[in-house]
């Protein structure tokens, strides 16, 4: 490989992930790097809600390619950072590590994050976010000591955890907000 500016890939999850190996298939042969702030190697989301939050021993079963995927392809995943600045006019990037990384080409896969609840943040005694695979194993080993668990949403997210729960034996209350989850708009008045 030559040494150009490789292709910047920010986010290290699904998206990330499919892009990369997709480069790869394409014949893309410069050099890939993706950086993501997680310390797990690229994974599925909708397993949290369900398999891995019942089972611990899921958490090697969704990963998004096999393990040594990255190595074998030469892409270099830089886990545990993210990226905290991007010069687009320099094709520079700045990692929260202070790292900086030139590109060629930058594309940005960050996915979503968990809405916040201004009264209940995070590190709320017995209140919990489930958006990565490490808020999974905590709520798991949280519902473990439960009788009953109070689940803020009832979208996908929500009701996959509140059938877990129930799985599991406990006490569930669903929490929506009117209009949340209606299938069809409100009717006017």
């Amino acid at each position: 490989m030559s040494q150009q500016a490789p292709i910047l890939i920010v986010g290290a999850g699904q998206a990330g992930a499919m892009a990369a190996a997709e480069l790869r298939k394409l014949g893309h042969a410069e050099r890939i790097v993706m950086v993501g702030g997680e310390r797990h190697a690229p994974y599925e989301r909708p397993p949290l809600s369900k398999a891995v939050l019942a089972d611990a021993s899921q958490q090697g079963q969704i990963g998004v390619h096999p393990p040594g995927f990255y190595a074998e392809r030469d892409i270099d995943l830089r886990l545990g950072t993210t990226v905290t600045a991007i010069a687009p006019s320099h094709s520079v990037a700045t990692c929260a590590d202070g790292r900086e990384i030139r590109f060629s080409a930058c594309l940005l896969a960050t996915g979503g994050s968990a809405r916040i609840l201004p009264d209940l943040p995070p590190g709320t005694p017995n209140v919990h976010y489930l958006r990565t695979l490490d808020d999974a194993a905590r709520l798991r080993e949280a519902m473990q000591r439960a009788d009953e668990v109070l689940v803020i949403g009832g979208g996908f997210l929500g009701l996959e955890t509140a059938s877990t729960a129930v799985d599991l034996g406990l006490k569930v209350t669903v929490l929506e907000a009117p209009g949340g989850c209606s299938a069809a708009p409100p009717r006017p008045n």
